[in-house]
């Protein structure tokens, strides 16, 4: 089952996903409205695709990244 959300649609896809890891195949989330609160961690491996339009910044991409991107080793 694949799972899509669009603003605070995409906050609650995330949402969902955590609250049953293994269920989703994958999340994708445009613009999703993201705060501190958000667990990556609770996602499980689950692949998340994070899409925003052109000129979009939202969420801000600092906010997606340090969510969602893999720290740099060093």
């Amino acid at each position: 089952m694949y799972l899509f959300g669009v603003c605070e649609g995409g906050m609650r896809a995330l949402s969902l996903a955590g609250q049953y890891p293994g269920v989703f195949a994958t999340i994708r989330a445009y613009g999703p409205a993201l705060g501190q609160d958000n667990d990556p961690q609770s996602l499980n491996g689950t692949p998340v695709k994070i899409v925003e339009g052109e000129f979009d910044d939202v969420p801000p991409r600092e906010v997606s990244d340090a969510l969602f991107c893999e720290p740099a080793e060093g």
